[in-house]
């Protein structure tokens, strides 16, 4: 380091303004533990009058706002290797860290590392010397103290002691002093000199430093602590607190000096007696010590794993409280002043708002800021016109402050937005405000007073939303876009649609009409249509005419084109046209035979049925012969076999009735005597109303037996095949040009002729403005357009 004369270094030590923080005159009682630190503190030193650096054994390094005994971040360093001691310079604007693997510099001001010097062991002691350099000591390697600059060892170094060293410490003349486990004080000049070796404790030197008037102190493992004169011969002034207090911290504020050991003693010195003002044991190993404004004092002592702020203070009104945490320190009503208002809490009606101590009518609103301080139901008044908010359904209009049917509108006529209805809640807003508007569209409904348009602004329709006003009086509202909108508001009519034309984008021809809503509009022929939208407005029954030819569509058969009028016109215009109309209509020999049917009463066939029944008459002399043969095969097929059984049927029950008589003349006349001859002799005389006797013995006329008793019948004629059938019927003639219906009896059917199908047609009919008729497709309608036409008079 640098050669400074020592009276230049006494000097400048001298010019240093130090805070005396005064000691409390009466005794300290323990105020308890204020806060806790979840970390163990290593070191702990005050930086200014509120802020302290504390730094942890894991590598975290804060600066912390303490106030009260509290710490509260300023901000902090992490992530550096196991951190062992930490101390401030001269001005407090640098912090030197020692690590176990260097020097750490840390910069108050900018919050930030600005060095980080490795080293070959962990350094445990550092002090600043008034040139700015750092000087180190490390556990391990020399024994002896070693300077830096600028994170670079500049060579310098102080003797070394025979163990370790244990700290050091830069008197006021610039000599360097350390202290080591040998139990001795080196005060070394850096100059080759004679170091001053101090050999005044009988154990390890744990702890040196420099008072205001540059005496030493150094306390022991011992529980010693010497303070050394260098101006008288290094003499020296010695207290002892107890043999097992090991005095690991020592700090000098002021005018006192804070020592504290491992096993949680502390001693306060006092600096000018040089005796122990105060003394407390806390646990932990004390490593802070700090003096309130008012003579409390904060201890920082570490524990296993955490660290408490132990607070000692006096109570001076006896309330339980001690002074530095009395706001009121002599006021034992009063302990807390949360918003600092100078009002206590217990007093203060608003303890955390500085601006309100009172509220005389308890409303929750202080009297500084309640307009009605005497009124509990009222605090502000936000338009200043007299009423409070609370009452006042216009808080913030002035010229406004009832509102009887609660309508939202002020009853008073003379402010803003009155209302024009102040005993009737309504809505309206348009024509006048807060009257009855039953269709919430904003225009009030009619009175007394009000009348609808178009003698007043009344809503005309006051249960449709969409329409209020009728200008025209016509049963149709103004707005267009409202239900049913007049489209001619000022001109009174009865119309529903309108025409308007569909304009080519390419041409600009009309290609054709489409049918619009248009209400209220004049309609003439009151066909619905407006006049201005109506092609024949003078037609009820017509309002298109799409050729412009003055016969409406319904009328007209093509209203396409003008020259087609009527389906005549149609089929003269078109001859191709091959339907059954236009067809017939050109053939005059078929109009001949329409005009013979019709005079005689009849009704004509239509075209294609008439010529093909023409045509089939002139073939069916031809295919008539043909006709037999194929239907006397059938009858030979058939007939012939139902004939021939019913022959033999009647054959078969022909003979029975013969065997039946037979056997009742047997058993009338005698049996087998009986002769055919005789019994017929005899039926003879009876029958001529005659007596006869004869064989049988008969004299008066008796009953014939003619009754046939119930028999059996079986067939006597079998026909196995067809063969017998010939056989059976070869006696019948078939060579005549009768049918079979008459042969058997039946009336004659008449042959019906197959009309021959109609011709394809060449061209179908034009289709009708309104498209082709429900369910039709176009194949129909080219075969069968011109008759719906036809029958629809209609294109």
């Amino acid at each position: 380091m640098k050669k400074i004369p020592a009276m230049v270094c006494a000097l400048l030590m001298c010019t240093l303004s130090l805070t005396i923080l005064p000691v409390a005159s009466a005794s300290l009682e323990d105020a308890g533990t204020v806060q806790t630190l979840q970390n163990r503190v290593v070191s702990w030193f005050t930086l200014d009058d509120s802020r302290v650096g504390v730094l942890f054994p894991d590598g975290n390094f804060e600066v912390d706002d303490f106030s009260s005994g509290y710490h509260s971040m300023n901000f902090e360093i992490t992530g550096m290797a196991g951190t062992n001691v930490a101390k401030a310079d001269p001005s407090n604007s640098l912090v030197a860290i020692g690590t176990n693997e260097g020097i750490v510099v840390i910069n108050l001001a900018t919050m930030s590392m600005i060095e980080n010097t490795s080293t070959e062991f962990p350094v445990t002691s550092l002090a600043w010397d008034i040139d700015g350099d750092i000087w180190i000591g490390m556990t391990g390697g020399s024994r002896n103290a070693l300077e830096y600059r600028a994170g670079a060892e500049t060579g310098q170094s102080t003797q070394s002691h025979s163990i370790g060293i244990t700290d050091i410490t830069v008197l006021s003349d610039g000599r360097i002093a350390t202290s080591g486990n040998d139990e001795i004080i080196i005060i070394d000049d850096l100059s080759g000199n004679p170091v001053t070796t101090l050999t005044d404790h009988n154990d390890r030197v744990l702890k040196i430093a420099t008072d205001s008037s540059g005496r030493l102190l150094s306390s022991s493992a011992d529980g010693v602590l010497i303070r050394h004169s260098p101006s008288d011969s290094w003499s020296t002034e010695i207290i002892s607190t107890s043999s097992s207090n090991r005095i690991s911290y020592l700090n000098i504020e002021g005018d006192e000096i804070h020592i504290g050991g491992d096993s949680g003693k502390y001693h306060s010195i006092n600096s000018t007696s040089f005796s122990i003002e105060e003394e407390f044991t806390i646990g932990g190993q004390i490593r802070g010590a700090h003096r309130g404004v008012r003579g409390e004092l904060y201890l920082i002592a570490a524990l296993t794993s955490s660290s408490k702020v132990r607070l000692f203070d006096i109570d001076s009104d006896g309330d339980g409280i001690v002074d530095s945490q009395d706001a009121f320190p002599n006021d034992a009503s009063e302990t807390e002043d949360s918003d600092i208002d100078g009002v206590g809490d217990n007093a203060d009606a608003f303890p955390n708002d500085p601006s309100e101590t009172q509220d005389s009518d308890n409303d929750g609103v202080g009297d500084n800021s309640d307009v009605f301080p005497n009124d509990i139901n009222e605090t502000l008044d936000g338009d200043d016109d007299g009423i409070g908010d609370n009452a006042d359904p216009f808080p913030e209009d002035g010229t406004q402050w009832a509102d009887d049917d609660n309508d939202g509108l002020g009853d008073n006529p003379a402010g803003s937005n009155p209302d024009d209805c102040p005993g009737i809640n309504g809505g309206s807003q348009h024509d006048r405000q807060g009257c009855i508007d039953s269709d919430g569209d904003g225009w009030s409904d009619a009175d007394e007073s009000w009348p609808i348009s178009p003698n007043g602004t009344a809503d005309t329709f006051p249960s449709d939303r969409t329409q209020w006003a009728d200008s025209d009086n016509d049963g149709y509202g103004d707005d267009p876009l409202g239900y049913r909108g007049d489209a001619c508001p000022t001109q009174p009519g009865e119309s529903r649609y309108a025409l308007i034309p569909v304009v080519s984008n390419i041409t600009g021809a009309i290609t054709d009409w489409i049918k619009i809503d248009q209400f209220g509009c004049p309609d003439g022929d009151a066909d619905g249509y407006a006049d201005h939208g109506d092609h024949l407005p003078e037609d009820a029954s017509e309002y298109l005419d799409m050729d412009g030819d003055g016969l409406g569509a319904k009328s007209d058969f093509d209203d396409n084109e003008a020259s087609v009028k009527t389906k005549e016109d149609w089929c003269h215009s078109n001859p191709s046209d091959k339907s059954d109309y236009c067809a017939g209509l050109l053939d005059a020999e078929y109009q001949a035979y329409v005009a013979e049917t019709k005079a005689e009463g009849g009704s004509a066939w239509s075209y294609y049925s008439w010529k093909s029944n023409k045509e089939s008459g002139e073939k069916s002399d031809q295919t008539k012969e043909s006709t037999m043969d194929s239907r006397i095969e059938e009858a030979l097929t058939y007939g012939g076999m139902a004939f021939v059984g019913l022959v033999a049927l009647l054959l078969i029950f022909n003979g029975m009735m013969k065997m039946g008589r037979k056997r009742s003349f047997t058993k009338s006349f005698g049996g087998d005597g009986f002769s055919p001859n005789a019994s017929l002799a005899e039926l003879a005389a009876q029958e001529a109303g005659e007596s006869y006797e004869g064989m049988g013995g008969v004299v008066e006329q008796g009953d014939w037996g003619d009754e046939v008793q119930n028999m059996e019948f079986q067939p006597s004629v079998s026909l196995d095949s067809m063969d017998d059938v010939a056989t059976v019927s070869e006696g019948m003639d078939y060579s005549t040009d009768e049918n079979f219906e008459s042969m058997a009896g039946l009336p004659s059917q008449p042959v019906e002729q197959a009309e021959s199908a109609p011709a394809t047609p060449t061209q179908a009919p034009p289709i009708p403005a309104s498209g082709l008729p429900p369910g039709w497709t176009e194949e129909q309608w080219k075969w069968y357009g011109h008759e719906w036409l036809a029958q629809n008079n209609t294109n």
